[in-house]
């Protein structure tokens, strides 16, 4: 499965976030969500762990076929298997324009403990995450921090920008 992902709307999402990051009214919190989430801008959150603000800010961009998208990195993960969208190599990223999302198992790669979820943005000319993590909250980093390379266990292709 391919989704279309609105460009417009990711951007706007992505933004809003990272100005409230800024202004000190948006923090990285474990276990923290969104309990308007599918509701859309303005946000509404005060802290928010990787897959809260991972499902938020799909179900925003995506719509309808993210309706159902669950919390919690696991279940994200398994939502997009069972929902057919296609696993490919993190390596792949930056040559597959469009939205991925990437995922460290609990215990997985790099033997973390907590589990993590992040998106990735490819373009042409860029390539970088949009996620919640720890000592930060939203924001963005290269797609290929060593962090990120050490710990990946999964990535889906979405779909193209749209």
């Amino acid at each position: 499965m391919i989704a279309p992902v609105s460009l417009e709307k990711f951007r706007e999402y992505e933004l809003a976030a990272f100005v409230r990051v800024t202004q000190r009214k948006l923090t990285y919190g474990y276990g923290a969500k969104d309990k308007f989430c599918g509701q859309g801008l303005p946000i509404r959150y005060g802290k928010i762990d990787c897959s809260g603000f991972n499902r938020t800010l799909m179900q925003y961009a995506v719509g309808v076929p993210f309706k159902d998208y669950p919390d919690g990195s696991w279940n994200q993960c398994r939502w997009l298997a069972e929902n057919g969208y296609q696993s490919i190599s993190y390596n792949e990223v930056p040559t597959r324009y469009g939205v991925h999302i990437a995922f460290h198992h609990t215990n997985g790669r790099g033997a973390d403990p907590v589990g993590h979820v992040w998106a990735v943005v490819s373009w042409p000319d860029s390539c970088h995450t949009v996620e919640s993590y720890g000592n930060n909250g939203p924001g963005s980093r290269d797609w290929n921090t060593p962090k990120l390379l050490h710990i990946v266990d999964e990535c889906f292709f979405i779909g193209a920008l749209v």
